[in-house]
């Protein structure tokens, strides 16, 4: 932003934060309660005296609504010139934003990178014990099967059914349940992956308002030259028409300006 735009920007917003202090809601609300109370004592006066609604009453109850119409267009005053003023506010601080936004993505994006790692682990664990849980069922059903032929064998030969195997222990249960607290590890790294994604993203986003804020001020302080400069452009073109001279039509000359100025600026 150059210094002639910045003295601008600045100087409307003195002038914008001078008019919303010299909004008087003081006198405005003053004026409220008089026209009230004026109203009240009427009233009271034409109630003691059963009389019809004076003339006075009536004008009092004009005043009185005045009066608050007078207080909401002051308040419209304020929110318009309050906005005004934010706005200004907006623009002049405009690289700081950028500045600001800048370093708090990289923090972001390397929570979001620690959160996808977490995330790969838990998924990881996850199949690991799938697939134990798959051997496991293979083994104890292979298990089974030959736990009974040697049960067998033991009751033709007379002896102990249950004493010819050996006791094994069930670790495909125990297995399902570490895997059931396994998927929720899972499911939580999910939610918190999703979570700093989130907050990269709304600060990428505050990024790209404040880097549009600042191509608005790009525009604004190269839109003043350009009318400075097309003023003298056209006066000096109608001097030289006026001389006998024909001065050339520069339009294709700034169209290829403009796309030069693209090219430098890295836009699309």
């Amino acid at each position: 932003m150059n210094d002639t735009l910045t003295a601008d920007l600045q100087a409307r917003l003195a002038a914008t934060e001078n008019q919303i202090a010299e909004l008087d809601f003081d006198a405005a609300r003053a004026r409220i309660k008089r026209a009230d109370e004026q109203v009240q004592t009427l009233r009271g006066d034409a109630g003691a005296l059963h009389l019809i609604e004076s003339q006075e009453l009536q004008h009092a109850r004009g005043e009185a609504k005045q009066a608050r119409i007078a207080l909401s267009s002051l308040e419209g005053r304020q929110t318009k010139l309050q906005a005004e003023a934010a706005n200004l506010r907006r623009l002049l601080t405009a690289q700081q934003a950028v500045d600001k936004a800048v370093p708090p993505i990289a923090v972001a994006e390397g929570r979001v990178e620690a959160a996808a790692e977490a995330l790969r682990q838990a998924e990881a664990t996850v199949a690991r014990l799938d697939a134990l849980i798959d051997e496991e069922t293979t083994a104890a059903q292979a298990a089974v099967l030959t736990d009974g032929a040697a049960m067998l064998e033991a009751v033709k030969a007379g002896g102990n059914a249950l004493a010819a195997v050996p006791t094994r222990a069930d670790k495909v249960q125990p297995l399902k349940i570490a895997r059931a607290t396994a998927d929720e590890e899972r499911a939580q790294a999910e939610r918190a992956l999703k979570i700093e994604r989130d907050a990269l993203s709304k600060l990428r986003l505050q990024l790209r308002t404040a880097e549009a804020t600042v191509a608005e001020l790009d525009f604004l302080a190269a839109r003043a030259a350009f009318v400075q400069a097309a003023g003298r452009y056209k006066a000096a073109r109608v001097r030289a028409k006026q001389g006998g001279w024909r001065a050339p039509d520069l339009d294709g000359e700034a169209n290829a300006a403009m796309v030069a100025d693209f090219a430098a600026n890295g836009d699309q």
